[in-house]
């Protein structure tokens, strides 16, 4: 069974979000880099996301797409296949906001 965790709500003032993800699959986002001192180093990886990365939208993504969470673990960075599927439902995103956005201010 995976486990899925997301503190991105937890940001404070740094920009810089990590997803954490482990051999079994499990994996979080949050703030700062994981460290265990009862794990070896590199157990749990910790991979940087680029800004335009939703935290959100990865975790959601993730969930419906678990099959690949072994193939980001063992390259220890997000697959170009995952950050294109993450930015274009991130670009569906703010351009439904927008729509709804501009459907308020013209009623």
């Amino acid at each position: 069974r995976k486990h899925y965790y997301n503190t991105s709500s937890l940001l404070l003032n740094d920009n810089q979000v990590y997803l954490h993800i482990g051999p079994s699959g499990d994996c979080w986002t949050a703030s700062s880099l994981f460290a265990a001192k009862h794990l070896q180093p590199d157990y749990v990886k910790s991979i940087p996301l680029d800004s335009h990365v939703c935290p959100e939208t990865l975790m959601e993504y993730l969930e419906e797409n678990t099959i690949l969470l072994q193939k980001i673990y063992d390259l220890g960075v997000l697959p170009p296949e995952i950050l294109e599927s993450v930015s274009q439902k991130k670009d569906e995103t703010n351009e439904n906001e927008k729509m709804k956005s501009e459907e308020t201010t013209t009623r």
